[in-house]
């Protein structure tokens, strides 16, 4: 709720239409400090996205996964997971294009296996 007011004061709300705001870049930054992730749901498609390209054009296969790739802010990081082969992080939630990340549920407790490196 303070992040949806400080947001609304500082970009809502002004006095003078064509007012210099070229300050607002920090707060902006601020106020979404995030990282994003994929969908568990999309973890299939986004992994046949980055080799689609083939192995020759790794970079046109993350501009294709990058489709799946949704803004997350800091507090969702938590309860998401580090997937090194597909280097992303996963989260269970639901997610809407219009409205952005509406839930985050924790993923299924992950066990280490002997001799995988973290």
């Amino acid at each position: 709720m303070e992040r949806r007011e400080s947001f609304d004061s500082a970009f809502q709300q002004f006095r003078y239409p064509f007012e210099d705001r070229t300050t607002l870049s920090e707060t902006f930054d601020e106020l979404f400090d995030g990282t994003e992730a994929i969908l568990t749901e999309d973890r299939d498609a986004y992994a046949t996205a980055l080799t689609e390209a083939g192995s020759h054009h790794q970079a046109a296969g993350r501009l294709l996964a990058d489709e799946y790739l949704i803004p997350m802010p800091h507090w969702a990081g938590p309860p998401s997971r580090y997937e090194k082969q597909l280097k992303v992080r996963v989260i269970d939630g639901d997610y809407a294009p219009d409205r952005g990340l509406l839930a985050v549920r924790g993923l299924s407790q992950q066990t280490h296996r002997a001799g995988e490196v973290l």
